[in-house]
């Protein structure tokens, strides 16, 4: 008889756990295009980690853009980022070397002005950024779904955002700036 009731009650305790986790749930707002960030981090999430864990070894090399090496890692970053774009680009991996060739042309004209970003205008940038994510509801669960989908928490996200993101968008925010002002 008390194997009875101690089975009843575990029962009931876990009805009444599944039933607090679905409305629990069913509170969250639904945000439309959280599924499509996850999945996007999802195609970005291997070869970010492999980007991550190829600084710790020695990489393969397999190209170069005007005398900068390009790794394996990188490149595969870069072309996951296309692959895996809701923008479907044709052909991901020309765009990929596209925009690594950009990059490489804007850092150097960057350093060659004199208007390449320091380590405080980047981290600047990188807190305005998540500032920005987290001041809306929205924003936050958008964030929260990219990062799941990169299998990262979102601080190990906003780190290897400003190690690998942020000094491109800010270096190229910079180059665009100087190009308009100076009519070029």
């Amino acid at each position: 008889m008390k194997k009875k009731t101690v089975i009843i009650t575990l029962i009931c305790a876990l009805i009444c756990l599944t039933a607090t986790i679905i409305i629990a749930y069913s509170g969250l707002p639904e945000v439309k295009g959280a599924d499509k960030f996850n999945d996007i981090g999802k195609g970005k999430s291997n070869a970010a980690h492999n980007l991550l864990n190829a600084a710790e070894n020695e990489e393969t090399v397999i190209g170069t853009v005007m005398g900068t090496e390009i790794t394996k890692s990188y490149f595969n970053f870069k072309y996951d980022s296309y692959k895996t774009s809701p923008l479907n680009y044709e052909n991901p991996k020309e765009e990929a070397w596209n925009s690594i060739k950009r990059e490489v042309v804007e850092k150097r004209f960057a350093k060659e002005k004199g208007i390449y970003p320091s380590e405080k205008e980047i981290d600047e940038y990188v807190s305005y950024v998540r500032k920005e994510y987290e001041s809306t509801q929205e924003g936050t669960i958008l964030i929260k779904s990219f990062c799941e989908g990169m299998n990262m928490t979102e601080d190990e996200y906003w780190r290897f955002n400003r190690k690998y993101e942020a000094p491109l968008a800010v270096t190229h925010g910079k180059v665009s700036e100087y190009l308009e002002e100076n009519k070029m």
